[in-house]
C-alpha cells in the first residue's frame, strides 16, 4: 500500500491538496496492484494555519486534515482504480490529558 509522509509545517495548503491528487492518487496509485493509499501529515507546531483552496478562511491542523479528507471524497470518482485513500494527521504538540 503506497503511503506518503509529509511534514505539514513545510507545505502550503494548496501544495498538500496537489500532492493528494497528483502524487498519491494520480501517480503512486496508478499501478493496478495498488488500490489503497495513506497520506500521513505530521504537525510540529511551527505553522499557525493553512489556506484551503476554495475556502475564505485559514484552517488549523485539524481543519486541514478534515479538508483533505473531504477533498478526497469530492475527487475520488476521477480515480476509478483507487479504492480508498486515508488521510491521517499526527499532531506532535497535542498533549494527552
Amino acid at each position: 500500500m503506497p503511503a506518503e509522509l509529509k511534514l505539514a509545517d513545510n507545505w502550503t495548503g494548496p501544495q498538500l491538496f496537489e500532492r493528494l491528487e497528483n502524487q498519491l492518487a494520480g501517480d503512486y496509485l496508478r499501478d493496478n496492484r495498488s488500490g489503497r493509499g495513506i497520506l500521513a501529515l505530521v504537525y510540529r507546531g511551527e505553522k499557525a494555519g493553512w489556506d484551503v483552496p476554495g475556502w475564505a478562511n485559514r484552517v488549523d491542523f485539524d481543519g486541514l486534515i478534515e479538508a483533505l479528507r473531504n477533498r478526497w471524497k469530492t475527487i475520488s470518482y476521477k480515480f476509478p482504480g483507487v479504492d480508498e485513500i486515508t488521510v491521517i494527521g499526527i499532531d506532535l504538540i497535542r498533549r494527552f490529558t
